[in-house]
């Protein structure tokens, strides 16, 4: 099982606009945390205090995870993921995750981590720093599956989630 403070590194910066996304929440007897690039699902302890859901993130959380969870079928052996070497900081902050003391860094979402960094596997890129983080999650397992389709993972303690790929464009000759 994670932490609460792990847990809260999966979700958005707090000077991010989307305030449902800046503290983890509860729905029924799970715990959620997400930043809208990556999500994570883990059993709720009963000792951890969260705001339950608002209807309409209950119902599209509870829609994405039935979308991929639900009726499973793996298509490929899900992995731990490789060494990926150390994550840098954001350039355009320096690592601190904002710009001025109000003002969200554009360029790394709040993170502080260089989110220009990549990772490809399985032929689909990733930003490196969520990789990391899912990377020191316990005894995790990762299954990269093909854009639009999110990667899924798991990890100890019946944890799971989704990491949504990037979206690359390919420019005609």
């Amino acid at each position: 099982m994670i932490s609460l403070a792990t847990l809260r590194g999966f979700c958005a910066h707090r000077l991010s606009e989307k305030h449902w996304q800046h503290e983890p929440f509860r729905i029924d007897d799970h715990a959620y945390a997400t930043n809208g690039h990556i999500v994570v699902r883990v059993p709720l302890q009963p000792r951890w205090e969260l705001c339950i859901a608002q209807r309409d993130v209950q119902t599209a959380i509870e829609r994405l995870f039935g979308m991929y969870f639900g009726d499973f079928t793996v298509e490929g052996m899900p992995e731990p993921l490789p060494e990926l070497g150390p994550v840098d900081p954001c350039h355009g902050c320096k690592g601190r995750g904002w710009i001025h003391r109000d003002e969200l860094c554009d360029d790394c979402y709040g993170t502080g981590a260089d989110m220009k960094a990549r990772t490809s596997i399985g032929g689909v890129l990733f930003a490196r720093a969520y990789l990391a983080q899912i990377r020191a999650l316990p005894a995790h397992r990762f299954l990269a599956r093909r854009i639009p389709l999110p990667s899924l993972f798991w990890f100890a303690g019946d944890g799971c989630g989704l990491l949504m790929p990037i979206k690359t464009i390919v420019v005609a000759p």
